[in-house]
């Protein structure tokens, strides 16, 4: 009967993390958090039927091989979940210690030009989905290198975009341009990444890397997802079972440019991830909102008095209808 329970359950468990259940509420910490309530009581159960036998003078050596495996089972629990508490304390630390500003997404987390970058956050999709999407000023630059974690609630429900698609619309420093394609960006965003998929979008032809300080630590187009951990720029840990995970080569195009050091000039710094994904897309391939088109959808009927001169300005610039200020100019000595 024992046995019979064990399996049962088992296979609930089975059913509800990794056919649907968690995949679509929860992260790595549920997954955990579910398994370990099922091995506890697989012990628990074990244990007053060792106890009731006990007491009634029978003997229970039919029970001690499920004993032993249950045992081993909730040890290798407990070594994965302080594995695991470790390096989410780790997330946490390394974002307060590199001062990186945290974006809060999910639910209805909405915002304007907040957390030091130009950005416009709303729900998106019939409200399905938590959208953040930022411009390519300057000011929104000089924060993506300083660092930001982006802090969601659900991996499904937590979007973001960083639309660097116009960058040539803005006076950058020259260390923040490429020194060959002046229309693309370099140097080095640092990105840390809980709960929610965050997309680099990037003019067509531009080069870029995963990695830091020069040192490029990874090919792929995208790296992470739902179920995964992610430590400097490498996946450390998948959920097992899913399958969702993405690791994808970049197109053929990307490599150098005809420049023998283009591989390095622009590079997305993945420091961290929490079932956090980061992808690179050309802004032709994209398939989110970019910040023009989505700063457009909120203003009805042409009526641009809704929206704050801030705002305003940064969708004339990236829009062409006027250039940049001298105080924009200004925000890259920020």
């Amino acid at each position: 009967m024992v046995l019979g329970l064990t399996l049962v359950s088992a296979a609930w468990l089975i059913l509800h993390v990794y056919a649907g259940g968690m995949h679509t509420a929860g992260a790595i910490e549920t997954v955990l958090a579910q398994s370990t309530m099922w091995i506890s009581g697989v012990c628990i159960l074990m244990g007053l039927v060792i106890l009731i036998l006990g007491i009634a003078g029978r003997r229970s050596g039919g029970m001690i091989p499920l004993s032993i495996i249950a045992a081993g089972a909730a040890v290798a629990m407990v070594i994965a979940t302080i594995a695991y508490g470790g390096t989410v304390n780790g997330v946490l630390s390394d974002a307060r210690r590199s001062g990186y500003t945290q974006v809060q997404m999910g639910g209805n987390h909405g915002s304007s030009n907040a957390n030091g970058m130009i950005a416009l956050q709303e729900k998106y999709k019939d409200a399905k989905v938590n959208y953040w999407v930022s411009d390519a000023s300057p000011k929104t630059y000089s924060q993506l290198k300083n660092g930001v974690w982006f802090d969601g609630t659900n991996y499904f429900d937590a979007t973001a975009n960083i639309d660097l698609s116009r960058f040539n619309r803005w006076y950058h420093a020259d260390g923040d341009k490429n020194r060959f394609i002046n229309w693309c960006p370099a140097g080095q965003i640092n990105l840390i990444v809980t709960n929610a998929n965050v997309q680099v979008t990037l003019p067509d032809g531009c080069p870029y890397s995963f990695g830091r300080d020069g040192m490029l630590l990874d090919e792929a187009s995208a790296i992470g997802g739902w179920g995964t951990l992610v430590r400097d720029n490498n996946v450390m840990f998948v959920t097992p079972g899913y399958s969702g995970y993405e690791w994808s080569y970049r197109p053929d195009d990307w490599f150098n440019n005809g420049k023998s050091d283009d591989d390095v000039s622009f590079q997305i710094n993945f420091l961290q991830g929490n079932s956090g994904k980061v992808s690179v897309v050309y802004a032709s391939d994209s398939g989110m909102p970019s910040y023009t088109d989505f700063v457009k959808s909120h203003v009805k009927n042409d009526d641009w008095a809704s929206v704050d001169a801030t705002t305003k300005h940064h969708y004339d610039v990236e829009t062409g209808r006027s250039g940049p200020t001298a105080d924009d100019k200004e925000d890259t000595n920020e």
